[in-house]
């Protein structure tokens, strides 16, 4: 086993359409690792799901896994693409041929990119924006909260299902020490959006907007979804105000 390498790119898969209002990219961003025996790459993506809905096809993973494989040498099955499952307007993402092109591409400019790096993991908090969405009654039943569906009255609600507040952190540094990459993981649906409804990575982005601006040094912060299910905000059913997922996103990436 040789020297732990890494390298890190980003490709924007937003799509280019003046008539889709856009209040910040989305990304697919990779992370690939070298020890000298075996090469893995990770892309994080700013989509609701990779294959089966909405704009990511089911030929999406492995057109990309082949390509990845035939070109750059990184066995297919050591591809790892994780879908923060944000849920901007359809319609969002740029065609498939560019989404695999673009995803090609942040691996490939991160295996050109590499340079010799120290690994560590570590864990964080956060409990103040996430709900289980699933309420237990009072009489053993469970009711899921949905935006469109009334909730039970209080009376007949005994509390929440239970959360994962854990923030999973695997952070990656250049051997002078500077920071180069900080992977999370979280769990909870990215669901409020912006006012307006624009096209925005939700607060998993404004997290790692946080993060990268804290750090500095060119660091690439790379959100992968927890176990969501019925994760969700707290503000998930508040339309007396307007819905804005960017304080979410800096409360995650400062904690």
């Amino acid at each position: 086993m040789g020297t732990l390498r890494a390298g890190v790119a980003k490709s924007d898969i937003t799509i280019s359409d003046e008539s889709v209002p856009v209040h910040d990219p989305l990304y697919a961003k990779a992370l690939v690792l070298d020890n000298g025996e075996t090469q893995v790459a990770l892309i994080a993506m700013d989509v609701v799901a990779i294959g089966m809905i909405f704009d990511v096809g089911d030929e999406f993973l492995p057109e990309l896994r082949a390509r990845i494989e035939g070109e750059l040498g990184i066995p297919g099955d050591n591809v790892l693409v994780n879908a923060s499952h944000t849920h901007p307007p359809r319609k969002m993402l740029c065609p498939h041929a560019e989404q695999v092109e673009r995803s090609f591409d942040a691996v490939r400019r991160a295996l050109e990119s590499m340079v010799e790096v120290r690994i560590g993991v570590g864990t964080g908090y956060e409990d103040r924006f996430v709900i289980n969405r699933t309420l237990r009654l009072k009489d053993g039943k469970g009711w899921t909260i949905r935006q469109a569906n009334p909730c039970p009255p209080d009376e007949e609600v005994a509390g929440l299902g239970p959360v994962d507040p854990e923030i999973g952190i695997l952070r990656v540094d250049r051997a002078d020490g500077s920071p180069l990459a900080v992977v999370y993981n979280y769990a909870c649906h990215p669901l409020i959006g912006m006012p307006g409804g624009p096209v925005t990575a939700n607060f998993p982005g404004f997290a790692s907007e946080v993060i990268e601006d804290c750090l500095g040094e060119g660091a690439m912060a790379l959100f992968l979804q927890g176990a969501g299910g019925d994760m969700t905000e707290v503000l998930y059913k508040a339309f007396w105000q307007p819905r804005d997922s960017q304080p979410l996103g800096m409360m995650l990436g400062q904690s």
